[in-house]
């Protein structure tokens, strides 16, 4: 993930996205976010890539919103584990 000069990885499952999604549908703008839907089945590697780039760009959306309520910004810093000793690498 990639927010101004900071970058960094996050190993995280879809169903922790899924969670951290229905966290913030109370937030209609945040609701209305695009987030790729799930597949039954078991995915190609081409699919998984398109997953991977359409949450990416999900937690972007969420990164550079403006005054977010206090709420969604502790559910963001606890989901992408900001909290941690680990500063993100700069480019």
């Amino acid at each position: 993930m990639e927010v101004g000069p900071a970058s960094w990885q996050l190993a995280r499952r879809f169903r922790d996205f899924c969670d951290l999604r229905a966290c913030l549908r109370p937030f209609k703008s945040l609701a209305k976010l695009p987030f790729p839907g799930k597949s039954f089945m078991a995915a190609a590697p081409a699919e998984l890539e398109t997953r991977k780039r359409m949450l990416n760009a999900y937690l972007e959306q969420l990164t550079i919103r403006q005054a977010l309520p206090s709420v969604v910004q502790r559910k963001l810093v606890d989901f992408l584990e900001l909290h941690r000793s680990r500063q993100p690498n700069l480019i």
